[in-house]
């Protein structure tokens, strides 16, 4: 019974690390980008320069959240993080605007984003 105990035990713990280690803290996005057809990628310039983007995928049609990841992982950069919530059809784009050695703004990464996809 005892061995039992510490073995319900040790299992418990482990299930909670594995699913405790997928999950993503990723701040809620404070800024709306848009994406096309191609993954092309626009930050609007509403506001200044954030950390976080919110993209509505719904009009892409992946067809599952594998999909969605591998799509968005080709995408990734050294300046660019992807976090995809398939569960709500968005993406949050992380912008590492931190990693540019300049000053930029929300057109400079415009421009960023739009040379990427040429």
């Amino acid at each position: 019974m005892k061995n039992l105990k510490r073995t319900a035990l040790l299992l418990g713990l482990f299930i909670f690390s594995v699913s405790s280690f997928g999950q993503s803290n990723v701040p809620e996005p404070t800024g709306i980008a848009t994406v096309t057809e191609d993954y092309c990628v626009t930050l609007s310039t509403e506001k200044p320069l954030q950390n976080y983007y919110e993209i509505d995928i719904t009009d892409l049609a992946l067809e599952s959240e594998y999909m969605a990841k591998k799509r968005f992982g080709h995408i990734n950069n050294n300046l660019l993080t992807y976090h995809v919530d398939y569960s709500n059809s968005r993406v949050i784009l992380e912008v590492h605007w931190d990693r540019v050695k300049e000053t930029t703004d929300v057109n400079w990464w415009n421009t960023y984003l739009s040379d990427l996809c040429k």
